[in-house]
Order: C-alpha cells, then structure tokens, then sequence
C-alpha cells in the first residue's frame, strides 16, 4: 500500500469518526428476517413484462438484490453480476469488463440485452455495453433481475443469450439523506450524496451524485498499466400518483467519464509490426425516461413508457456519438384463467463516427429506425397446475429488415414450491453499422514462404457489405427449482442453443497498394500480390471480409442453491459448465476467429458466499470463486477470495473493511482481441467504508 493509499484511508477514517454524532433513520429491512419461501414470492417483471413471482417463472430466472449487493463488497455493476450462475464476468483491466450470458464472451459482447429500468444500455455503436460509463449510484438500486436465455420474444433483438434488468428504488423508498464514502488501495476513493423528499401532491423526488476515481492494474511486465477512471454522476426521480389511480415516473441522469486503455495497433516500420497506443477514453451521456402506467375500468393494465438517450466516446483520434429516442406501449388483459399481453414500439438511432485509420466507417453519419410487436398469452391448462406460455416479437429494422422471434413455454406447478419447465425459443441478433460499413486495419506480420520476409498489413472491409444479415439462433431450455420448507433451495437449469449466420471473417485477396514502395530484389521473383514481377514490395495489403458463414453450438448446466444454515448464517452457491464447439471453417482468418469465440468462455465456473450476522451488529461476509482456464489469450485458471466485516456503530451509521482478491498479489482474467489490448493483472485490494443516513 503506497503512502497516498494509507493518507486516503486515515482520511476516511476521520470522516466516520467526525460522524459519529450525526443523526440517523432507521435501517432497511434485513433479508435474515425473510424465510426462502418468502423470498421465492419476489415479483420480477423482466421475463414477461409483468409482476409474476420466481417461482411461476418458466425460465432461468435469478434476482440479486439490493442488499446482496451491498454485502457482497462490489463497487460496480458487473461485479455484481458476478452472483449470478452462469453469467460469465471478467476484469480486462481496471475500468474493461468482458460479461456474457452462455458464451461469445468479449469486451462488447453482443448476445446479451441490459436495461436500466426498461431502458437499454446495449450500445449500437458497438454491439455491447460499455460499462466503464455505467456507473450508477448500487444505494440505489433495488434488485437485479436476471434471465438466463433468449429474451427475445419480448424484448427483441440482442437478447440471445439474456437480459439483464437493473431496478432502481422508487423515490418514495430513498427519503431523507445518504452520504457514502470509501478508499483504499485500488478504490482510490468516492463519494455519493443522495436526497429523498416529498411532493405536496404525494409524489416523491430525489437527487443524487457521485464521484469517484479507480486506480490503474498492472500489466503483464509488472509495470503499471495506464488504465486507471475517473467519472462523475448526477441524478433524479421523480414518481407522482395521478388520478384513477395511474402513476407517472420521470427519471434522468448525466455522467462524465475518463478512463485509460492502451490498444495494439498495426505499423509496417519494422517487426514486431506492431506498437502501443495510449487511449485516454472521454465519455459523456444523458438521459430522460418517463412512464405512465394506469388501469382501465375492464381491467386492462397499460404502461406507456419513452426516453432519450444521448452518448458520445472520444478515444483522441477516434470518436462515436449516437442519439437515441424510443417509445414503448403495453397493456395487459386476463381473460378468465389465460393472461394476454402485447405492445407496440418504436426505436430510432443516429450516429456518428470519426473517419480515421486504423478504423474508418462510411458513411460517418447514419440514421436507424425498428418498429416492433409483440403479443404473448399464458394459458392456465390446469389450475395451479400446467401453463403454456406462447408468444412472438416482430420487428422490422432498416438494417437487418423483418425478423420474428418466437418462443414456446411449458410450466408444471405440482406444488407451491416446486416448478419445472421446458422453452424453445427462436431469437436474433441485429448487426450494428460498423459490421457492414467499416474498414479495419487488424494486424501486420510477416509473410510466410516469400523469398524475404515482408509484413502484410490484415484489412477488413464491411463497406456495402449488403449480404450481411442477422444472427440466428434456435435455444431448448429445460429446469426445475424447489423449495424444502423455509431453510434450503436449489435451482437447475440445462439449455442447448445453435447459432447459425454467425458474423465470420473470411480472407478475400492479397494485393500490391497504391502506396507501395517498390524496391529492386536482389533475387530472381515474380509478382507478388500483382505487383511487379523483379521488385520487392515494402508490404502488402491482404483485404478480409465479413459474411454469416459462422455456425456455432453451446450446451452447459447451471446450478445454485441457498441454504439458512440458521438465523444469522446463510450460504449460497452456484456451479456453472459450459460447452461450445464450431462448424470446420475452410480459411485461417475465420478458423481463428471461431478458435477466439469458443477460447473465451470459460469450461466452468464457481461461487459460495457466506453471509453471517454476529453479535453486535456486526456483519461478515465471505465470497469464494473459482473461474477455469481460458484458451484464448492463455488465461490460467484462479481461484479469489473476497472478504467484507461491517459493523453498525449506531442507527443508521455503518462502517466496513473490504478486501478483494485476497487469494494472490495479481492475477489475469481476461484478454481482448477486439480491440486489441495487452495483458493486465487485478491487483488486491483493500478499502474502507463509512455510510450514514439521517
């Protein structure tokens, strides 16, 4: 620990010390106080847009909540997602992350859809989410809801492999004030304010903001890396009953970002043909959602929901911005024992992106609407019994055009506490605009059998690639939950899913370029790559191209289990394993391509939590994971210990200590190809913490 890591946490500690005399409310409800069975009654909206309990789920469905996450010791959003079976999370560096549901894991993972209260985060900009700008405020958040398979059907395009659906606390359950702060070694500090009121009308509002810094991993070679974040965050809610007993919602936040990377970027001055580039990441964004939800006097439920959305990436030499606007209509109506629901929506997004080697996309501006629908009926084919729950998206997208997204749902109920389930599901993925309107330069090396080594510089060209189309994929679901009485349950889910038009990258031609330098050889040759035949060219341009030749297929099991070992000690475990394999490829740059898709996913993961109440108010939490190994990039298996020992000094004032992978000194989880970025090492890490309400 350097000497300002030891200055920042005798700063905190004086902090908490100054606070001991502050006045507090009363605490949140403890979820030691709520048996398994109470907690199987949690209403999740994620899997079909409306309030339905865990248990009467027909899909692999996990909810963490918000005190889970305040126990766990994370300090971001993908961390703690790291809860979830089956969801594969890695730390690329200090402020990357690579998180993926079922496989195709990468930086920008395009398989799986991520919301926000209903609003997406899955930028089209690059098929993903960047969650380096997605620091959100986890006081606020109320429970993450987790499906586990395509969510297609309701949610559309992109939800592959999953959605995640992060919820957010209504504003009348964050009155009054919380300050939080916390520093340490690799939590270098942050500091959050939030401010809860209420309206004269009865509505409730709060604010907030939050800043906060990362400090910068350590690369490969053990020198610091120059990865470290800085961002800041304001926000606010406001929720207002109207008449006949609708409510309204308006909601907004603005973030400004700064964040470090290096990329590895092609040269031809001479081998290795490649050097390091330092990208100082600016990102800047706003938003503003409003929903409305009322009931009608025949009993129909209806949500009518809109928001804008703005973002823009600078990395210094390359820029992307994007605007989007989208609306969204659903309503809800019960027909004796069968439950209809349908809805209407409209997604519009324009974009910009800087023109610049290595990475140039043309046209720089562009815009992109998709109109949606989608009905799904659950009928009731034996009260308490069986459902059959069957239903379809339909979206039309000016780029990828009309696809429909089917699924079908079987769910058996013999009791109360026991369900078990079988889905079939049709889903796709949509292309985002640099897959088929983009020049990369990708790599250089060196030409193998020439008669003098020469570096070819690797192109891949999507320009008008109009044959590009969405990614398909067929998934077979099947599971079983149980509860056994209000001490122990468990959970298993088996799926199957094959991919076909997968996006694949295929070499088209090697040729002389235009700003070729051609030298005399000092040996007899003939043309290479059409250049002249006697002369040497200094490089050589091998031109790829994307199609949807890839076919890939995934199978894995996923299991957990929570366990009331008694009342002030709960375990919960998950295991997770994970098969993919690929169709033959015919060309080296696609067999390479498929060999990086399938090296990423990890075989099997891991993770037991232990949670315990001690004797005075005192809390210690314990987080074990083991991850295998990763082919790609040569990835060791690890094995990380977390550790979290709070203590409530008074009502409502609460400090902690935290440690993170406490196991080693550093370690690796993951390494990116796209871009192309060097290997970084987690560090331990230790901080203190110090929250009080009042």
């Amino acid at each position: 620990m350097n000497r300002s890591a030891k200055r920042r946490l005798r700063t905190v500690a004086l902090a908490v010390a100054v606070c001991l005399s502050t006045p507090v409310v009363a605490d949140e409800v403890d979820l030691f106080e709520l048996s398994l069975e109470q907690l199987s009654e949690f209403r999740l909206t994620t899997m079909s847009r409306k309030a339905q309990r865990v248990g009467d789920l027909a899909a692999a469905a996990y909810v963490v909540t918000g005190e889970e996450i305040m126990r766990s010791g994370v300090t971001s959003i993908p961390e703690a997602l790291r809860m979830v079976p089956g969801i594969q999370v890695a730390r690329i560096s200090s402020n990357r992350w690579a998180i993926s549901a079922r496989g195709f894991s990468e930086r920008f993972a395009n398989k799986l859809l991520v919301l926000v209260d209903g609003r997406s985060i899955y930028t089209p900009l690059f098929s993903g989410v960047m969650w380096e700008s997605q620091d959100l405020m986890l006081e606020d958040v109320e429970r993450i809801e987790v499906i586990r398979g395509p969510g297609a059907a309701l949610w559309g395009a992109n939800a592959v492999n999953g959605v995640i659906n992060i919820v957010t606390r209504s504003a009348a359950d964050t009155q009054g004030t919380l300050v939080s702060t916390r520093a340490g070694t690799e939590e270098r500090g942050a500091v959050a304010v939030r401010h809860g009121g209420e309206l004269k009308d009865g509505g409730h509002y709060r604010v907030y903001g939050k800043v906060q810094a990362r400090d910068a991993s350590v690369l490969a070679q053990e020198s610091e890396a120059r990865d470290g974040q800085r961002d800041q965050r304001i926000g606010f809610r406001l929720d207002r009953p109207l008449s006949g007993g609708a409510a309204f919602t308006l909601s907004g936040d603005a973030y400004n970002a700064r964040s470090g990377d290096e990329w590895e970027l092609p040269q031809l001055a001479a081998a290795p043909y490649s050097y390091s580039r330092r990208m100082d990441q600016h990102d800047t964004g706003a938003d503003l959602l409003g929903r409305v939800t009322w009931r009608t006097d025949d009993g129909a439920e209806s949500a009518l929901q809109a928001y804008l959305d703005q973002a823009r990436t600078n990395f210094g030499w390359l820029s992307a911005a994007r605007a989007d606007f989208d609306v969204d209509f659903q309503q809800r109506r019960q027909f004796g024992r069968n439950d209809l629901i349908w809805g209407l929506g409209y997604h519009w997004t324009s974009d910009h992106f800087s023109e610049n080697r290595p990475y140039v996309v043309s046209p720089a501006s562009r815009t992109r609407d998709t109109f949606s629908a989608f009905i799904h009926e659950e009928f009731a084919l034996s009260p308490e019994r069986w459902r059959l729950i069957v239903g379809s998206k339909f979206e039309h997208d000016s780029y990828a055009g009309f696809n429909w997204q089917p699924n079908l749902r079987v769910l058996w109920t013999p009791t109360r506490s026991e369900a078990a389930w079988a889905a079939i599901s049709r889903s796709v993925r949509s292309p985002a605009r640099p897959e088929f309107q983009s020049s990369l330069d990708l790599f250089a090396e060196e030409v193998p059998g020439l008669p003098l080594s020469l570096p070819a510089l690797a192109r891949l060209n999507s320009v008008d690639a109009a044959d590009f189309t969405a990614e398909k994929a067929i998934s077979m679901e099947a599971g079983f939950r149980q509860s056994l009485g209000n001490d122990l349950s468990w959970d298993v889910a088996l799926y199957l899913t094959r991919y076909s038009d997968v996006r694949s990258e295929r070499t088209a031609s090697v040729e002389c370029p235009a700003d070729v330098v051609l030298l005399p050889s000092p040996i007899p040759i003939g043309s290479i790559g059409g250049c002249p035949a006697g002369f040497l060219p200094n490089y050589l341009l091998v031109n790829s191209y994307i199609n949807n030749a890839g076919r890939f297929s995934a199978r894995g099991i996923e299991v957990s289990a929570d366990w009331r070992v008694s009342d002030w000690w709960r375990l919960q475990g998950s295991w997770s394993h994970q098969r993919m394999s690929a169709d033959p490829q015919s060309d080296a740059l696609a067999t390479s391509e498929a060999e990086r898709y399938i090296g990423s996913t990890p075989r099997y993961q891991l993770s037991l939590r232990s949670s315990m109440n001690l004797a005075g108010k005192r809390q210690l939490d314990l987080w074990l994971r083991h991850v295998s190994r990763l082919r790609h990039g040569d990835i060791p298996a690890y094995t990380t210990l977390d550790a979290r020992y709070a203590w409530q000094v008074r009502k409502g004032l609460e400090l902690s200590l935290v440690g993170q992978n406490l196991l080693e000194d550093q370690h690796q989880e993951f390494k990116s190809s796209l871009p192309d970025m060097p290997y970084y090492r987690i560090e331990r890490g230790v901080y203190a913490r110090a929250e009080w309400r009042w």
